[in-house]
């Protein structure tokens, strides 16, 4: 599911690999590490684009869990439906308003009194249950609809009042991949909010199905479907990746108008449901933050560029241009002002070894060399060692407990633990999830709390897949 990898295809091929199937990216991608790392993603991204069809009995769900945060806060959370009359719906011309989801979380108090929040609503886990379904071009992996993932376990309790006490706290927008719902980097999520911060995820509507509340009009709840067409050429891709970043930089800018309705006293909620006691007191927005993965990474550079209101950002495992260069093809890719000018605000370029795409990389992805040429305010670049593309998703932690439960059908003569590693990596799931928790909670306490930290000044012991490249 994008989470589309971001990467190049074979010299000459003139096609993206975000669109090709296995058979043909084990073929063609940049260096074995990159081919091996876009399989996972390239299954999910195919299906997601499929209707989703009926689904089976689910026999694994109930006993997914995420990781359990780690800060000493517990964690709340509340989904929020919001209308921008200002502009047309980017997708749906005929739409003359733009429709989102957002879900905030955030440290809570009381917790244990409110119920457990939903990974997924029924719409969203119908079309990841149907993605992973379909494993590459041989039969399914994990049949369809043995998964539910909407009985996965958070952590998060819906509608908890907000811990109040340290005062107004930090704001961290999370933007997901291409095609990837909101809740897709969950784990990420929630541990940022357990340690003070208060989170809030969007869903890009159309880009993947979104489960919309009950409204006057909608008794039952709706669910919009994906709209956005794939490109099939790499000039589409061009236009493609133009098109779909600057409506997700729309969408920020909404998200963070409306935050400010909310910080003023107002519910921005279109139904006017109720909100978490204190939530409106707990908003710092002279901290605001922006992380995203894959092309969510992509999406907080270019809104950090138009958007002065955030104040530092995590670009996760994503390049940075319009469309990419091919090996052995002209030149294809279009740099936008932020991979050209850099920025004035802190950035932490954040990749996996699997795609490789530091300013240092062989060779190097143009977009990110010129963005950390140009770069004029604080940066790192960090690689984590043995990871693929999805180490930095939800699915880093669910794939194995998903094998585990014995739905899944693996080829003649691969063992679980070789499955699980062809599309994760060999970077064991816990130390994957604690370094990338700990880096990016290191980033936000530095730039939006001021707290010191060394971790981006050597190597840590601690940490040690954590690679800063120099």
């Amino acid at each position: 599911m994008e989470c589309y990898p971001r990467v190049r295809s074979r010299p000459g091929s003139g096609r993206d690999p975000r669109f090709m199937s296995r058979s043909e990216q084990s073929q063609g991608a940049r260096g074995p590490l990159r081919r091996a790392g876009i399989a996972a993603l390239t299954t999910l991204l195919t299906v997601l684009l499929a209707p989703t069809e009926a689904r089976a009995e689910p026999s694994a769900g109930s006993r997914l869990t995420l990781p359990a945060p780690t800060g000493p806060h517990s964690v709340g959370t509340v989904s929020m439906h919001l209308v921008d009359r200002s502009r047309s719906d980017p997708w749906v011309p005929t739409r003359p308003y733009r429709e989102l989801m957002i879900s905030v979380w955030y440290p809570a108090r009381d917790a244990d009194r409110y119920p457990i929040a939903p990974y997924l609503q029924r719409g969203a886990a119908d079309g990841l249950a149907t993605a992973v379904g379909t494993w590459g071009d041989g039969p399914p992996v994990i049949p369809k609809g043995s998964v539910d993932f909407a009985a996965v376990r958070t952590h998060g309790r819906t509608g908890a009042p907000v811990e109040l006490r340290g005062g107004r706290r930090p704001v961290v927008l999370f933007s997901p991949g291409h095609l990837a719902p909101r809740a897709f980097n969950t784990t990420l999520v929630e541990d940022l909010a357990s340690h003070g911060s208060v989170v809030v995820t969007i869903d890009h509507t159309y880009e993947s199905d979104v489960d919309f509340p009950p409204s006057a009009t909608h008794p039952g709840g709706r669910v919009e479907k994906r709209q956005v067409k794939l490109p099939a050429t790499a000039e589409e891709v061009v236009e493609f990746d133009r098109t779909t970043i600057a409506a997700r930089v729309a969408d920020t800018r909404t998200v963070l108008d409306q935050l400010h309705v909310l910080a003023g006293g107002r519910n921005p909620d279109a139904e006017q449901r109720r909100l978490p006691a204190g939530l409106a007191d707990a908003l710092d927005l002279t901290r605001v933050g922006m992380f995203g993965h894959s092309g969510g990474g992509a999406t907080t550079a270019e809104a950090m560029y138009y958007e002065p209101r955030i104040k530092a950002g995590v670009v996760v495992d994503s390049y940075l241009s319009y469309g990419m260069d091919l090996p052995g093809a002209p030149p294809a890719a279009v740099l936008p002002p932020v991979a050209t000018e850099g920025l004035d605000r802190p950035v932490l370029l954040f990749s996996s070894s699997a795609f490789n795409l530091t300013h240092r990389g062989d060779p190097a992805d143009p977009s990110i060399a010129s963005f950390w040429a140009h770069q004029r305010a604080w940066k790192r670049d960090l690689q984590l060692q043995e990871a693929k593309h999805i180490s930095f998703a939800d699915y880093e932690s669910l794939l194995p407990q998903i094998v585990a439960s014995g739905v899944a059908k693996l080829p003649p003569g691969t063992t679980p633990e070789e499955y699980v590693q062809g599309e994760i990596g060999t970077l064991p799931p816990g130390e994957a999830v604690g370094t990338s928790r700990a880096y990016l909670r290191a980033f936000f306490d530095l730039h939006l709390r001021h707290r010191p930290t060394r971790l981006f000044d050597r190597p840590s012991p601690r940490y040690p897949a954590a690679d800063l490249i120099p």
